[in-house]
């Protein structure tokens, strides 16, 4: 994917055209000088690529990542509701042993 040159629309700062981008950042250049932004997120709020193909990728690359800390999130809380789990049988058994 080739954004640099590409016009982009921020709903502050206006117009302005992608000068530099990499995994991490994405600079544009708007009237009022250059801007730099974190990759991808910041199309997830403010920025808007005039060209709509490209915007469809990026949008698709935000929605892996969502999917993946999506995923992430749910391993995590299965493992503290299994610990719980583990913690509630462990705290039953010790107190049937103590009272037979």
């Amino acid at each position: 994917m080739q954004l640099i040159g590409q016009p982009i629309k921020h709903g502050t700062f206006g117009k302005g055209i992608v000068t530099d981008w990499n995994d991490a950042t994405i600079t544009i250049n708007f009237s009022d000088g250059e801007k730099k932004f974190i990759y991808p997120d910041a199309f997830s709020k403010f920025l808007h690529l005039k060209n709509d193909a490209l915007q469809r990728e990026v949008q698709k690359l935000l929605d892996r990542r969502e999917a993946v800390k999506k995923a992430e999130r749910q391993a995590i809380q299965e493992l503290y509701e299994r610990n719980n789990l583990l913690q509630n049988l462990s705290s039953l058994f010790h107190f049937a042993g103590k009272s037979v």
